[in-house]
């Protein structure tokens, strides 16, 4: 890797040489060995936690991502509706190969991060596959406010939104979040998972007719099974949120608090009890709910 980093540059990296060179070096993290201890130890995490059997999204994550210095958006590879413990690890090592495709490396030339400089990491969770998704920015990365929340969102999964595959609704909403401006995107396509692992790209016709976040939701009430990290995307259409089991320290609880979002936790069979539609008062501070 060093020999390889040394010889790339902004100037060179177009050259078929270098592209070729950096596609050999991919193509022995992606065959390479993958310790027998770790795949054992990751097998075990993921039954632990009930998931192994299920869609899972693989994410890359590197040292230097979102930071003042540099975004990589889009720069290293992440995998959804992950299926079966080989396509988790041929994922995984998939992950760590991206550091080195001609996009990543070019971008570090760019923004001058050090190729030492960048450490990859994989998250692995559980797949939410959405009804709606896309992507939501706490400061408008336009005019740089900071009293609105930004929104693009697409139906299906949030690939198709990321990727710019597709117009996207755009909502601005107050730190309320109310509905104040929104633009209906084309939104002719949307990202589903396959049957078999993966994702494809389908026609949505009918769907720039229909708004993805619509005005009524930002009054919903999140109920959820749990404080997963995964439902945290969810928030930003909920006005309050009911989990049954967690505490203060979980990370629901913790984001929650940082949205400004009632939340109510350890509420056993809430799931049960509060019924979709149903008329709800969530008082975050005395931690109690009232149904009518």
């Amino acid at each position: 890797m060093a020999k390889i980093s040394a010889k790339v540059s902004f100037s060179n990296i177009a050259e078929q040489e270098i592209e070729e060179e950096l596609f050999r070096l991919r193509e022995k993290i992606i065959t390479g060995l993958f310790p027998l201890y770790i795949q054992e130890e990751l097998i075990a995490q993921l039954k632990g936690m009930g998931i192994l059997s299920k869609p899972l999204a693989v994410r890359s994550s590197a040292t230097c991502e979102d930071s003042a210095r540099a975004s990589f958006a889009g720069m290293h590879d992440s995998f959804l509706n992950v299926r079966g413990t080989d396509n988790i690890i041929l994922a995984v090592k998939e992950c760590y190969a991206s550091l080195w495709t001609p996009r990543a490396v070019a971008y570090r030339r760019k923004m001058k991060v050090g190729d030492d400089e960048v450490f990859q990491a994989v998250v692995i969770l559980e797949l939410v596959e959405a009804v709606a998704a896309g992507v939501g920015f706490t400061c408008d990365p336009r005019s740089g406010r900071e009293d609105v929340v930004l929104v693009n969102a697409n139906f299906g999964l949030g690939e198709s939104v990321v990727s710019g595959a597709v117009e996207p609704d755009e909502y601005c909403l107050d730190t309320k979040l109310e509905i104040l401006e929104r633009r209906m995107g084309r939104k002719e396509n949307q990202t589903m998972a396959r049957p078999d692992g993966g994702t494809k790209l389908i026609a949505s016709p009918g769907s720039s007719e229909k708004q993805v976040l619509s005005d009524e939701n930002g009054g919903d009430v999140l109920v959820a099974p749990t404080t997963d990290p995964g439902w945290t995307p969810l928030f930003l259409r909920a006005s309050a949120i009911v989990v049954e089991p967690g505490g203060i320290g979980s990370h629901g609880a913790i984001v929650a608090r940082e949205y400004g979002i009632p939340a109510v936790l350890n509420v056993l069979g809430a799931m049960s009890l509060i019924k979709d539609g149903q008329n709800v008062v969530v008082d975050g501070d005395e931690g109690k709910i009232y149904m009518q």
